[in-house]
């Protein structure tokens, strides 16, 4: 009996062991080391072996992984937050201009989302647009449009005329409300006007109500749709820009005050917009996921004129296992993708993360006080060795003490192209980790989406 109970005993140490065993979905070279700042989290767990398989270890520690097996998802990388004459972009510019741009600049997808403000009205005339600079702008502007009141909806046709084989346009709008902030919102039947929902400068409830309503079967031509935004996808838009005021308690959407009902399509949070390239909103990011919000990270072009798609911009890369509409918005549900600061030679990276066998965008529930391996591996799309570093951030966390980017010390950072830290499973809240990637000079290139960690019920 004694040799037995030893024996159970060996098995049981082993499968823990096994629980922890780190594999990664590609092999890749590692050019560097990874470190732990001294008195910060756990050291790390090693480099990668290089396995292709998921194997069946992942559920010792955390939860099976449900979704597409890692190996079979591919990085698609596209332009998200365009706008044309429809709202205030340029004059002479369409969505079908934009989603043709895309396309020409080598994108996989590309996602238009005008003011909606604009899409219901009979002119394109929108304040601060172009049409003041000219007199053919005034005539234009004033003109009554070809397509009047159906600019949602012939936006929707351009975008179905456009989607082919290897690219997909996507019709989206952005709700605009000068105190709260702005959100993008994409796939959904319907639209909504935060100039006219109710709210715009007293409440964020209207918009919070409308995304979960169900969308309904018919469209009014001339009005706002009645039905709501429940097939929809949201994004927070460029935080901290707009504001009444830095002591108006509203800003950033009541100061990222969690709602719970919306939480599972509120998806992604811009970390980079136009062609800055800088680290503005990372602050904004982790606050929200403190907040409670699972958002990953977006790469917004936010383009007024005709220069969508051009690789100075930011990108976001989705990893889905097809490039199909279907697979593209249920990627983004799941949080699987990232954001990059530009698509240029230096910019255009592809990135592997990976959690015990569960992509980026997962929500782990793991066995606690266990740890759950994590790597991340970063590939210049150039071909090119990765010399920058990785830099890996945890919450909920207190700010007193941060950098730069306004995140806090990293809990662990590398050189090189690897990264690979062991996540504690914590039973005291659910904790976030996303990995922050720059280059050799610290410039900002990439935001990962998170990976979440809870304890499972005991």
């Amino acid at each position: 009996m004694r040799r037995i109970s030893g024996l159970i005993g060996v098995l049981a140490l082993c499968a823990a062991l096994v629980g922890c065993h780190e594999d990664s979905a590609v092999s890749l070279v590692s050019n560097g080391d990874s470190e732990t700042p001294e008195g910060e989290g756990t050291p790390g767990t090693g480099g990668s072996n290089g396995d292709d398989s998921q194997g069946d270890e992942a559920s010792l520690v955390c939860d099976p992984y449900e979704g597409s097996a890692v190996a079979d998802l591919k990085p698609w990388r596209g332009a998200v937050h365009e706008h044309t004459s429809y709202s205030d972009g340029a004059i002479d510019a369409t969505p079908h201009d934009a989603f043709k741009a895309g396309a020409e600049h080598g994108l996989d997808f590309m996602m238009v989302s005008d003011h909606s403000d604009t899409l219901n009205r009979l002119l394109y005339f929108s304040i601060g647009s172009e049409c003041f600079e000219s007199l053919s702008g005034v005539l234009q502007c004033f003109v009554p449009a070809p397509d009047g009141f159906s600019k949602w909806q012939i936006t929707g046709e351009m975008a179905a005329a456009d989607t082919r084989g290897d690219f997909i346009a996507v019709r989206g709008f952005e709700w605009t409300s000068d105190r709260f902030g702005h959100i993008n919102v994409f796939f959904s039947s319907n639209f909504t006007n935060a100039k006219f929902d109710g709210g715009y400068l007293l409440t964020m409830d209207p918009f919070w109500r409308w995304l979960v309503r169900a969308p309904g079967s018919e469209e009014i031509p001339g009005t706002t749709p009645l039905g709501g935004g429940a097939d929809g996808l949201g994004i927070f838009n460029h935080p901290g820009d707009k504001c009444l005021g830095d002591s108006d308690s509203a800003c950033n959407w009541n100061d990222f005050a969690y709602e719970a009902s919306v939480d599972d399509q509120m998806v992604g949070m811009e970390l980079y917009n136009d062609d800055s390239g800088d680290d503005r909103y990372a602050r904004y990011y982790g606050a929200a996921l403190d907040a409670g919000w699972h958002v990953g990270a977006v790469g917004g072009e936010d383009v007024h004129d005709r220069s969508w798609g051009e690789p100075t911009y930011g990108k976001t890369v989705i990893l889905a296992p097809s490039l199909d509409r279907a697979d593209l918005k249920s990627a983004m549900q799941a949080r699987r993708m990232y954001a990059l600061a530009s698509s240029d030679d230096t910019g255009d990276l592809r990135i592997l993360m990976r959690a015990e066998g569960h992509p980026m965008g997962s929500r782990l529930r793991c066995m606690a006080d266990m740890t759950v391996p994590l790597t991340v591996e970063v590939v210049p799309a150039n071909g090119l060795p990765f010399n920058g570093t990785l830099e890996l951030y945890s919450g909920p966390v207190a700010r007193a003490a941060s950098n730069d980017t306004g995140l806090g010390r990293p809990v662990a950072t590398a050189t090189g192209n690897q990264l690979s830290h062991a996540l504690p499973v914590l039973v005291d809240s659910e904790h976030w980790y996303f990995v922050r990637v720059a280059n050799a000079d610290g410039e900002s290139l990439a935001y990962t989406s998170p990976v979440w960690v809870q304890a499972r019920p005991q």
